[in-house]
């Protein structure tokens, strides 16, 4: 705690400083994220300015206590139920609280004229309170040219050539805003990573054709996604030609600058830090060299509309995809683009950075998931959800119900059966799909439920998301917050890629939904 008795606020550059120094192998991607900081902060200016409200209101909400069980046959369900109960409350308080002070803002401000009676009325948006957007958009979306239609030689087909040129020029108008805002926010990633000065950045080669026929690259608009490659080894010591070495490290039964071994905390406490300990150790023991994958703007076509949009983030041990220890042409796209091409149980880790009413970097190295909070007045992400998990259970689904007629019966038959309350919690679950992947699993993330992307006979034969840089690392980071994952016959981190763009049918979300979804 500081002076004056409040939290004191713990940034991420701060948290990373503190896991370096109980494991040194991480130094590299202390250095990773600090570039993934950077270009962050500058893509959230670019897209919104987000405001320290929801931290202080999120921060103030106490938990709400839960009567205790007076029958032991029914401790289970009791429990779950507060649990569910205490959620719920946590959350009406939070929107109470976000109201109130919206309606005091509002209020407060006719107040001040002096020459205005006020009075309770519906409360309308308070932008400045939920968000604001930059005038980079507005800038970069007024600076794009409408596009000349040809006139018609015909009379009779005015009317229809006029409609047509309409939705033209409206199309081209937003691919335009789309391909500007991803071409900037690829720009300021890509030169966030190589400030470092250690890191080959180049772009995944395009397009693709799967086995259906189906393209598999990003749209026409999108940058496609960024690989990140380091230029030297963890440990390497001098510029020579010489093997690397290592340097020495501490493992679990070393002197790990800890507070488990320091005697203050629990048993418990000392045992999650061992066995947290012990998963770096496995994870970390025999990598080398990084490679990092990103997604510089999902949901881009959303932006206009002030939907969310997000960036996702990934990293592989590099050399893990060169086991024979081939060294790849740091010239070949297609060569460093190998170096991603892992099953997503191989990540080490995984991280998107949400651009909504607030900016929020949530991230795992593996061993739990973090959320940081980007506090405005300190430019800084500030820790706000320390050890992340998702509810054992939700009453939302998510997914693009345009596309069901080509699904699968037994799908179908499940999403009838929650959307009924005739599943096993009995409850009737709502849609909530905003079409924004990264809006769409945080919110399942906090509130609990599932997100579904199938794959259907009539367009998407194989699901619409990429693998390696969308459903994956977003699963990663499910996962090690308690959810679960599948792609409809196996766990999706246990996929390996063939290709960067490859496609496949996703699944994720709460255990307990997951577990009656697959059954």
């Amino acid at each position: 705690t500081n002076g004056g008795g409040g939290q004191q606020k713990i940034t991420l550059t701060r948290w990373l400083q503190a896991k370096v120094q109980d494991y040194p192998e991480l130094r590299d991607m202390e250095s990773l994220h600090l570039s993934i900081q950077m270009a962050c902060k500058t893509i959230s200016n670019l897209i919104h300015s987000s405001t320290t409200a929801k931290l202080s209101t999120t921060a103030a909400v106490a938990p709400v206590k839960s009567d205790s069980s007076s029958s032991s046959n029914n401790n289970n369900n009791q429990d779950n139920d507060n649990n569910n109960t205490n959620d719920n409350n946590l959350r009406d308080n939070s929107m109470k609280r976000l109201d109130q002070i919206s309606k005091n803002v509002l209020q407060n401000a006719l107040r001040f004229t002096g020459r205005l009676r006020v009075v309770e009325a519906p409360l309308k948006t308070i932008s400045n309170l939920i968000h604001s957007s930059t005038t980079a958009k507005l800038s970069t979306t007024a600076a794009v040219a409408p596009v000349k239609s040809d006139s018609s030689s015909s009379s009779n087909n005015n009317n229809q050539d006029n409609n047509n040129n309409n939705n033209t020029n409206d199309n081209n108008l937003r691919d335009n805003s789309m391909k500007r805002l991803d071409q900037i926010s690829k720009n300021v990633l890509q030169n966030a990573l190589r400030f470092t000065g250690r890191l080959r950045v180049v772009e995944a080669p395009r397009g693709g054709i799967d086995s259906n026929g189906e393209e598999e690259g990003p749209a026409a608009h999108q940058p496609g996604v960024t690989i990140a490659y380091a230029l030297d080894s963890y440990g390497k010591e001098g510029s020579g030609g010489g093997t690397t070495q290592r340097k020495s490290r501490k493992g679990v039964g070393g002197a790990r600058k800890s507070s488990a071994s320091s005697g203050s905390t629990s048993s418990g406490a000392a045992l999650k830090e061992k066995r947290l300990a012990a998963y770096a150790d496995a994870k970390w023991g025999k990598t080398r060299r990084l490679a990092a994958f990103f997604d510089p703007l999902d949901g881009s076509g959303n932006a206009d509309a002030a939907i969310p949009t997000g960036t996702v983030f990934g990293v592989f041990d590099a050399d893990a995809a060169f086991p024979r220890g081939e060294i790849p042409d740091m010239k070949d796209t297609a060569s460093l683009a190998r170096a991603v091409l892992q099953p997503g149980n191989s990540l080490l880790a995984a991280g998107y950075c949400m651009y909504s009413s607030t900016t929020i970097l949530v991230f795992t190295l593996g061993g739990g998931t973090h959320g940081f909070t980007l506090d405005p007045t300190i430019n800084e992400f500030v820790l706000t959800h320390p050890n992340m998990k998702i509810p054992k259970r939700g009453n939302i689904y998510s997914c693009n119900e345009a596309y069901s007629e080509g699904w699968d019966d037994n799908f179908k038959q499940y999403l009838k059966t929650i959307k009924t309350g005739k599943g096993e919690s009995g409850q009737r679950y709502t849609q909530r799909y905003i079409g924004s992947m990264v809006g769409d699993v945080h919110r399942t993330l906090m509130y609990g439920g599932i997100f579904c992307c199938p794959s259907d006979t009539e367009v998407h034969h194989n699901g619409n998301l990429q693998l390696v840089y969308k459903s994956a690392p977003m699963a990663y980071i499910l996962e090690h917050a308690g959810g679960k994952s599948t792609n409809g016959e196996n766990n999706l981190l246990s996929v390996k890629p063939e290709r960067v763009h490859q496609r496949s049918p996703c699944f994720m979300g709460s255990p307990e939904d997951m577990d009656e979804l697959m059954t």
